[in-house]
């Protein structure tokens, strides 16, 4: 997807929604969001959970994609309040994945 790279003069954006846009991958302008807290990625295309997101990330929302959650998958958001994983077609969560939270 696109994101200008004028993101870098929004330094103080701290929610962004992009719910409904057929995504499936993330530009890495978005890592450059520094006061980023709220991120809503629903109702997209992902099938295996965003890796490289924002460290700063309280609140991620990807709920209704195609996500599958691996062994492998982690993220490791050392701030992160709260997680919307809701209508996916994750089966089992791998302990492995939870031990990284």
């Amino acid at each position: 997807f696109f994101l200008p790279q004028q993101t870098r003069t929004w330094p103080t954006l701290d929610r962004l929604n992009l719910q409904h846009n057929a995504l499936s991958t993330l530009n890495a302008v978005l890592f450059q969001l520094r006061a980023l807290h709220f991120l809503d990625l629903s109702h997209n295309c992902f099938t295996r959970l965003p890796q490289d997101l924002p460290a700063q990330l309280t609140d991620l929302r990807l709920s209704a994609n195609q996500i599958e959650i691996q062994s492998e998958d982690c993220i490791h958001l050392k701030h992160l309040i709260s997680v919307d994983l809701d209508h996916n077609e994750i089966q089992h969560v791998p302990d492995e994945f939870l031990q990284c939270l």
